[in-house]
This record gives C-alpha cells, sequence and structure tokens, in this order.
C-alpha cells in the first residue's frame, strides 16, 4: 500500500513539474508576441539617423576623411518612415527607397521588402524605445555596424 501511495505522489509531482513547465512556455510565447505587436507601434512614424558605429573595420588611412564625410552627409540627409498600413520609405544621400515592412512576432527583427528586390532586408532590433531605434545587420559576417536613430515628433 505504501508503495501505491508513493508512486501516486511521484506522478501528482510530475504532473505538477510538467504543468508549470508548459505555463513556462506559452508564457515566455505570449511575452514574445506582446512584444512582436508592441515594437509594431512603436516603430511607426518618422526616424532620423543620429549615429553610425561601424565597429572596428580596418581602414586605409587614406580612406577615413572620404569614410567620415559619407557618414556625416548619410547622417544628415536620412530618414526613414514606418507607416501603420506597412509601407515603407526612406530618403537619403542616395535617393529615395518604398517598401513594405513588418516586425518578427518574437520583436526581435524587422524585415523590409523594397520594390523591385527578391529579397526581403532583415534587421535586429537593438533597442525599440518610443524615442529611440538602434538596429544593426541580421548578419554575424557583416561589418560590425550599429545606426542609431530617434524619432521625430
Amino acid at each position: 500500500m505504501k508503495l501505491l501511495q508513493t508512486n501516486n505522489t511521484f506522478f501528482m509531482k510530475t504532473r505538477l513539474f510538467l504543468l508549470l513547465g508548459l505555463m513556462f512556455i506559452f508564457s515566455i510565447n505570449s511575452y514574445a508576441q506582446n512584444l512582436g505587436a508592441n515594437n509594431s507601434k512603436m516603430i511607426i512614424g518618422k526616424w532620423k539617423v543620429d549615429s553610425l558605429d561601424v565597429g572596428d573595420s580596418p581602414l586605409a588611412i587614406q580612406y577615413k576623411p572620404i569614410i567620415e564625410e559619407k557618414m556625416a552627409q548619410i547622417i544628415e540627409t536620412t530618414e526613414v518612415l514606418f507607416y501603420p498600413n506597412k509601407k515603407y520609405l526612406k530618403k537619403g544621400f542616395d535617393g529615395t527607397t518604398e517598401g513594405t515592412w513588418r516586425i518578427s512576432k518574437d520583436g526581435q527583427y524587422v524585415s523590409v521588402k523594397i520594390k523591385g528586390r527578391d529579397k526581403e532586408d532583415r534587421t535586429k532590433i537593438i533597442t525599440l524605445t518610443e524615442d529611440k531605434l538602434i538596429i544593426a545587420p541580421e548578419d554575424p559576417n557583416a561589418v560590425n555596424a550599429k545606426v542609431y536613430m530617434y524619432k521625430v515628433k
């Protein structure tokens, strides 16, 4: 009889742990989906580039002034618009780009599909608040670059 009670206790504890584990997994999934929905709302608006961080890329000394000049031009002229209807518009020194955007379900990436291109560009969201956006290339082999942006009110 004691063996039967011990087995029942074991099965009850096992079920309890399984139930708690499932609840934990569902709560994490729900949090990720909420983050995706929240980031979809926060990203809507006009963003201007505040600064660029190109990391520790080795550059020849003769290219440094050219890079600094281009970076200043990029910072000065670039603005990105994320519309509520999922339309995307980027204006910059290299012209205007249009397309559509979406946030991943987990809220960690913004993907942009540019008109006329087959491939969708996916960018990692480092930080997204009501007034600050920091993004970086998804590709770990890309230049270690971050774009710091602020929302235009």
